[in-house]
């Protein structure tokens, strides 16, 4: 894979913005994101690019990004009295929480834990 376009970050930032005022199912995020997947395109990340694709799709089928990513992800909690640290799972998230974690995912892909729930995400996206 090449580097990616530093511009790629700015369409980043102007997605996120665009999900804070019109919501994650807005048309415009959804061309937002395939402006973004231009730049994967450009540095040779299939996962990315594809990943970015379904999800355009997705929003534009469903007039909203359905799939609740962060459900699944566990956060730690306050320290019990033992010093362990307790987790727990993540109940619902709202579609702009969980958009915005997975245009974290993407923009930072090349770390192999994003990389690995990349696949995973591209797959439900599949199967949606």
């Amino acid at each position: 894979m090449k580097e990616l376009n530093p511009k790629a970050g700015k369409v980043y930032e102007t997605i996120v913005k665009t999900i804070d005022q019109e919501g994650a199912g807005s048309e415009t995020v959804s061309e937002l994101l395939l402006e973004l997947r231009e730049f994967f395109i450009e540095s040779e990340d299939p996962t990315v690019t594809k990943v970015l694709r379904l999800a355009s799709e997705h929003i534009a089928e469903n007039g909203n990004f359905e799939l609740n990513i962060l459900s699944d992800v566990e956060v730690a909690e306050e320290e019990d009295e033992e010093n362990e640290t307790t987790g727990a799972l993540l109940e619902e998230y709202s579609p702009e929480d969980n958009l915005k974690y997975l245009l974290t995912l993407c923009m930072d892909a090349n770390n192999k834990y994003n990389r690995e729930e990349l696949f995973e995400i591209r797959d439900q996206l599949m199967d949606w």
